[in-house]
């Protein structure tokens, strides 16, 4: 059974409100691995090496995972539609900055801010899935949206982007994510009513020091991966700064979460056996997740595809995430052995 939560206007329809909270993640999801469409292309574009556009990327991580636990205060500061509409105003603004600009040096702030503004659509999104959906099978179908809504983000882009960057500047793509995000703009702004889903909490006492610290950690993260190979690892000055630097900013970071009475990172979820081995195989299994990166490396590079023929290519891998995906939820559903589903 749906659960009756006054989101929206009682004259919309709830297939309606369905294709709204779709409409509403799709965005921000879309414009998480845009650079990635066509590195080449991008590149070429802002005048530099593809791996400055997959650190763009790791910033969008970086401002996304970091900004998280931050962003709750906001959540619970706002009313949902005024939530809603502030985020999506500046992801406009955002998406319009890239567009009017070929800077990498300008490009690279500005996705992280796209990240921050990414895990504000995130939590607000999976909430008003979750509030449709039964409490038994909310958790449940709301990740699994989510999560396969962003697995499938790099071969829909490339599906639906490489007509768009073979006739056009790179910088168009930017342009057409300002236009997917205006017809969810219009429908927030006429179906959803100024409900707040928790009482409001007044924004004092911001835990800022702890958000900065543990973005700059993953920001010097998301450096290494892609820069260390380049510049031959510790062998490299930068290399070797940004590794003593994610050295202090955790030391730092996890007593300041000992000694804080409201830390911004519970440390004693690490306490539980399954968590710990839950984050290890999340974490592997997100790498080989850009496996098929390195196969469309492949097609291009070696077997020389054009990019809008590679784009097919991976409507044959984009079925199967799909199907993955739902096979998976339903697994879950029955409450089926977890180490039965990974088998």
């Amino acid at each position: 059974m749906v659960r009756k939560i006054p989101f929206f206007k009682k004259w919309i329809p709830e297939w309606l409100v369905k294709i709204i909270l779709f409409m509403m993640t799709l965005p921000g999801i879309t414009i998480f691995f845009l650079p990635l469409a066509n590195i080449n292309a991008a590149a070429g574009y802002y005048g530099c090496e593809p791996a400055d556009i997959q650190f763009s990327v790791a910033l969008f991580y970086a401002g996304y995972v970091g900004f998280y636990s931050l962003e709750r205060r906001f959540f619970s500061f706002l009313a949902a539609k005024e939530y809603f509409l502030l985020f999506m105003t500046l992801q406009i603004m955002a998406c319009l900055i890239c567009y009017y600009t070929n800077e990498i040096h300008i490009l690279f702030p500005i996705r992280f801010i796209q990240g921050m503004l990414f895990a504000c659509n995130v939590n607000l999104s999976l909430s008003l899935i979750f509030t449709r959906l039964s409490s038994e099978r909310g958790r449940e179908i709301s990740f699994s949206v989510f999560f396969g809504i962003l697995i499938c983000a790099l071969p829909f882009n490339n599906l639906i982007t490489a007509d768009l960057i073979d006739s056009y500047n790179f910088n168009n793509i930017y342009k057409g994510a300002v236009f997917l995000y205006f017809p969810g703009f219009i429908f927030l702004a006429i179906t959803m009513r100024h409900y707040r889903i928790n009482s409001r909490f007044p924004l004092y006492k911001l835990d800022w020091e702890s958000f900065a610290m543990f973005s700059t950690l993953l920001i010097l993260i998301g450096y290494i991966t892609v820069f260390g190979q380049e510049y031959y690892w510790l062998e490299d000055n930068r290399i070797l700064g940004s590794t003593i630097g994610i050295g202090a900013l955790l030391v730092l970071l996890v007593l300041r979460q000992m000694f804080k009475k409201r830390p911004y990172i519970n440390l004693s979820v690490f306490r539980y056996r399954n968590f710990t081995i839950g984050l290890v195989i999340l974490f592997i299994m997100y790498i080989c997740r850009f496996a098929s990166g390195i196969t469309n490396s492949y097609f291009i590079s070696v077997l020389h595809f054009d990019p809008f023929y590679l784009s097919y290519i991976n409507i044959f891998n984009l079925l199967g995430l799909i199907t993955g995906i739902i096979i998976a939820c339903c697994l879950v559903l029955q409450k089926k052995n977890i180490r039965s589903i990974w088998v």
